[in-house]
């Protein structure tokens, strides 16, 4: 079977820098993202969208080579993911859990090459340095890999490689698809994962392959390997060794900003609610004139209570059944990045999450809308009985007077 290194193109220290760079003294450094090729709902086609994006791409002055190697079509599916909030979505989507884009996804990577000078490139932090003009970036339509050479007593800071972000945007846009690059949190902007590897070669290691953090330095790993020449074939052995883990963690954190994002929308119907309750019932505090005001504004109370209680249940019903799916998926995340001892990459990127769909308690909500459940009925129930008084008593009146 082939190496996954030994691809044309991909196999020669000088694809990405000159020879002269290479050596004992060089480190790799290697950031990772989550970044969904957004394809319309109607596509059929799986794999013409790598050899349109290689067209694209090749014709970026930026890009020195874009490649990608045979596809399996059975290994490069179409799949669905949840896209975060907007002033123009439609809330019963997000209810009912219906809510999804299309992404698509390959069997290998597209490897881009890029030269792009340091003046042309963002930073995250103005004082930032650029550490390289010249990157490797790998990208599945679903994970995505940056990785660049720099002399091994550099450091790591936070910009680098973020460049390829409005490469791909640029590209994908000719090709008639999106892209959604997920973040630690719908307003963070950095488009990596937080912790960053740092790779060096040591020929006389006793593992393949040794990765931990550096001390008291949460943000970035130190990764040791026992072979690799260049920055093609260290970036393809970390990149098969990643992946699997990256893209549960990218199913895990999407479905867990689907929980986060429905809970805020049924907390903020069950605040409607109870404000529409609050102020019918406030009403009969006033004075009699001020009292019919409030009581002709609230008239369809009944209605609107009834509208907020379906759309509360079916939010609620929908929570605990994404719950479920995460837990799945969370508990699948971890142990494939236990088995690879990988827990560390993907820390400051999950904690809060994490924690907060862990905790989610929904038993106030519950409470709230089953006691607001109760109130309606109650008063419900009274009018009928009112009504149905005022019935007998007619009749009686009618009877009496024949």
């Amino acid at each position: 079977m082939a190496s996954h290194v030994d691809r044309p193109g991909l196999d020669r220290a000088d694809a990405v820098l000159p020879a002269d760079l290479a050596g004992p003294q060089r480190a790799y450094v290697l950031r990772l993202a989550t970044a969904y090729l957004v394809v319309p709902h109607d596509t059929t086609d799986t794999i013409e969208y790598a050899r349109r994006l290689v067209e694209v791409l090749q014709r970026d002055p930026r890009v020195t080579r874009a490649h990608v190697g045979p596809l399996d079509r059975d290994w490069s599916p179409q799949y669905t993911a949840y896209p975060p909030m907007d002033e123009d979505t439609s809330h019963s989507t997000v209810l009912d859990a219906t809510r999804h884009m299309h992404g698509q996804l390959f069997s290998e990577p597209v490897a881009i090459e890029l030269r792009v000078p340091a003046k042309n490139q963002p930073k995250v932090f103005e004082y930032d340095e650029i550490p390289s003009e010249r990157y490797l970036a790998l990208w599945d339509g679903q994970c995505l890999l940056v990785a660049w050479e720099q002399p091994a007593a550099d450091g790591v800071g936070s910009s680098g490689g973020h460049v390829i972000e409005e490469i791909l945007e640029e590209a994908v846009d000719a090709i008639d698809a999106g892209l959604f690059v997920q973040a630690c949190n719908p307003r963070c902007r950095y488009v990596f994962l937080h912790t960053a590897i740092r790779a060096t070669i040591d020929r006389n290691a006793t593992a393949d392959w040794s990765m931990s953090h550096r001390s008291g330095d949460p943000y970035n790993l130190e990764l040791v390997l026992s072979a690799g020449d260049s920055l093609p074939e260290v970036a393809l052995t970390a990149w098969w060794r990643l992946r699997g883990s990256l893209r549960k963690f990218a199913t895990m954190k999407n479905r867990g900003r689907q929980i986060l994002e429905l809970e805020s929308l049924v907390r903020s119907d069950l605040d409607h609610l109870n404000r529409l309750h609050h102020e019918r019932a406030s009403a009969s505090q006033r004075r009699f004139p001020a009292r019919l005001g409030v009581l002709w504004t609230h008239r369809s109370w009944r209605r609107v209570s009834r509208f907020y209680l379906a759309r509360l249940w079916l939010g609620l019903g929908s929570l605990e059944r994404l719950r479920r799916q995460w837990s799945d998926e969370a508990t699948s995340f971890r142990r494939t990045a236990d088995e690879h001892n990988l827990q560390d990459l993907f820390t400051v990127d999950t904690y809060d999450e994490v924690a907060l769909v862990e905790k989610l308690d929904l038993h106030l909500v519950e409470a709230a809308v089953e006691h607001a459940e109760g109130r309606l009925s109650s008063n419900l129930l009274a009018l009928a009985t009112v009504g149905g008084g005022v019935a007998g008593a007619v009749v009686a009146a009618i009877l009496t007077a024949a």
